[in-house]
């Protein structure tokens, strides 16, 4: 028979064994053993695991909620990973529970972006939480980020201008206005220094005077040759790039989309130290999680 005071005794020791337990950071304790903290949960102390707010994440086994990234949203508390904002939408700021429209004049045609592309010259965008831009009737041209079809005017382009869906945001077409040139198809030599006789792409035949000392698209040469061969360079295709010149037949970048910088020559962009540092702390983070996943 088990007496009452010997009962007592064991259950004592239960209790203190239970209260004597320590569990370790990402785990929380619960009754006589250590659980793992869940998904959208964070376990700081070992003790309890509390929910992340909205605005932050969590995998499985985390000490801490993790700050929802720029680019994408937490809407809701006890999230285990961001949402990539929708194509047509962004998010500049990290740590935010929503996205933002592109506004008008604005487009992004990717998921995830931080930011939305103007529209190119020559094309328009009236609406907010587009993912591309239309093009000006009959060729028409118009300011970079146009918000109207009343803002296309001037003369057609005599070839199309170039303003493709880009995969991000910090890829978006250059935006300068392009230069006018001269047909000169039935030339053989053009008029003025600078100029350079180069054949109509496109399919169209003939040959064209060319400013390639300033033009953005045929900078430094015709754009029928390879650039190591005196071919030109269309400085409108430079990644990165925001705003770009074509100066004594060199593209020239004067501003690079957000998470960039003008590299030290001023020929192409590259990613900002801040860039780097935050690239930096999301694959530590990654590494630390892996590694916390394989103990």
């Amino acid at each position: 028979m088990v007496r009452p005071a010997s009962l007592l005794l064991a259950f004592t020791a239960l209790a203190a064994a239970a209260t004597a337990l320590t569990c370790p950071a990402g785990t929380w304790k619960q009754g006589d053993h250590c659980q793992a903290c869940q998904s959208g949960y964070q376990c700081p102390d070992g003790v309890n695991q509390t929910p992340c707010n909205a605005g932050t994440y969590a995998n499985s086994g985390n000490t801490a909620c993790v700050t929802c990234p720029a680019g994408s949203k937490c809407p809701n508390s006890g999230l285990s990973a961001p949402t990539p904002c929708d194509a047509g939408q962004y998010q500049s700021m990290p740590g935010q529970s929503n996205c933002n429209p592109c506004p008008a004049g604005t487009y992004t045609g990717a998921t995830g972006q931080t930011g939305c592309c103007p529209c190119c010259v020559g094309s328009f965008n009236s609406q907010t939480s587009q993912t591309h831009c239309q093009a000006c009737a009959n060729g028409k041209n118009s300011p970079a980020g146009s918000t109207g079809q009343n803002q296309c005017t001037g003369t057609a382009w005599t070839s199309p201008p170039t303003c493709t869906t880009p995969s991000t945001a910090t890829t978006c077409p250059a935006t300068s206005q392009r230069r006018a040139r001269s047909n000169a198809k039935a030339k053989r030599t053009c008029p003025k220094f600078g100029q350079k006789l180069c054949p109509i792409l496109y399919g169209r035949g003939g040959s064209e005077c060319v400013d390639v000392e300033n033009d953005l698209e045929s900078c430094g040469g015709c754009m029928d040759a390879d650039e190591s061969l005196g071919g030109g360079v269309d400085c409108t295709q430079i990644s990165g790039a925001r705003d770009v010149a074509c100066r004594r037949g060199k593209c020239v970048v004067t501003r690079c989309a957000p998470g960039y910088q003008v590299a030290e020559d001023r020929t192409t962009c590259v990613p900002s130290m801040k860039m780097q540092a935050a690239a930096a702390r999301s694959n530590a983070k990654v590494h630390a999680a892996f590694a916390r996943s394989h103990l």
